[in-house]
């Protein structure tokens, strides 16, 4: 007998005695009876299947969320509360109240962004604003776009299409219109081929000749443009024309010629090959009118900077003396005060040489 179950004396003695007996015998049998079922509970074990189960619960995947499809904020010149997935545009004020533990925002109204209103305006993230469409969200943006597909695009009405191109012309007709009107746009080496083609015309009259050599020196300002003019033969009839009778002729090629040789060292090589020095030298060292003077020390002194070739043939055609008689002429005070910068100049650079 187990030392839990209770230890129990009776005198069987009569009927009385064997009543009690029995009645022990049943309390006993029922206390076996709940010792068993509990021992058959504590023995139930767990095993685990490495089965899968058809009735297994999925696991739960989070959906990303496109920042796209917020739900934008509309703030206003007062604190309004955050929801929560709420996107703020940029260039508002955020703050933490702390009585509520909400986050608030409103418009930053000394940005400018002073548009911002729950009104017809529409705010959108990027600080626009947009005060004629409607305001729609992305969801329902994604919706049309969805049903415009489905939908498809509707066929062009010929009649329409017809009237629409009877409003504009073809470009190939366009193009012959402005042939016809001789409006072509052209390049610089083209407009420097026509004008030097209308300088060297036989029935070119004075005026023609000057208007085109003024044009070119416009244009040889730019390095690659006088370098043109070199390839194209146009720098020798420049240099010829100052040995032309017409005075206003050789005012307008020694202008041209001085923009054509500053700060270009090929075309200045081509100058002076060319004869351009000697015949500049002539133009100052006999009576021509101060105009052509002027023109003509300007061509020389660009063509002598930063040259020493160019310098030294000038010093064996007797520049210097050429310069001296002209700073002494009477009248020339403009002259003067140009010859002494390009003596000076040359000064400069010699020392600048040895140094």
């Amino acid at each position: 007998v187990p030392d839990s179950w209770p230890r129990l004396g009776v005198r069987m003695t009569g009927s009385g005695g064997w009543k009690t007996a029995f009645l022990l015998l049943s309390v006993l049998c029922a206390h076996l009876a709940q010792a068993d079922s509990g021992q058959a509970r504590s023995a139930l074990t767990v095993v685990d299947s490495s089965e899968p189960s058809d009735e297994a619960e999925e696991a739960p995947v989070e959906e990303d969320v496109d920042e796209e499809d917020l739900e934008v904020f509309r703030p206003t010149d007062q604190w309004q509360s955050l929801r929560p997935g709420q996107a703020v545009p940029a260039g508002s004020h955020v703050r933490l109240n702390l009585q509520t533990g909400q986050r608030e925002a409103k418009v930053d109204d000394s940005s400018g962004l002073k548009y911002w209103t729950n009104g017809s305006h529409t705010a959108w993230p990027n600080g626009m604003v947009n005060t004629e469409a409607p305001y729609f969200s992305t969801q329902e943006l994604k919706k049309a776009l969805k049903k415009f597909k489905e939908e498809g695009v509707e066929p062009i009405d010929k009649k329409e299409e017809a009237a629409v191109r009877a409003q504009y012309r073809p470009l190939e007709e366009l193009k012959r219109d402005m042939e016809q009107m001789n409006m072509m746009v052209e390049t610089d080496f083209q407009v420097m081929t026509r004008l030097v083609r209308q300088f060297n015309r036989s029935e070119a009259t004075l005026e023609e000749r000057v208007a085109a050599l003024l044009d070119l020196e416009y244009l040889v300002h730019q390095v690659d443009n006088a370098q043109d003019l070199v390839s194209m033969g146009g720098m020798q009839l420049v240099i010829d024309s100052l040995n032309s009778s017409a005075l206003q002729l050789q005012e307008s090629a020694a202008f041209v010629l001085g923009s054509a040789v500053s700060s270009n060292p090929r075309v200045q090589v081509e100058a002076v090959e060319g004869g351009a020095l000697h015949k500049l030298l002539l133009l100052l060292a006999t009576d021509r009118p101060l105009s052509v003077k002027k023109k003509a020390l300007f061509a020389v002194a660009a063509l002598l900077r930063h040259f020493p070739f160019a310098q030294r043939r000038f010093l064996l055609l007797g520049g210097v003396q050429v310069l001296g008689e002209l700073f002494r002429a009477p009248g020339g005070a403009a002259l003067r005060v140009r010859v002494v910068t390009l003596l000076y100049d040359m000064i400069v650079e010699k020392v600048r040489r040895r140094a």
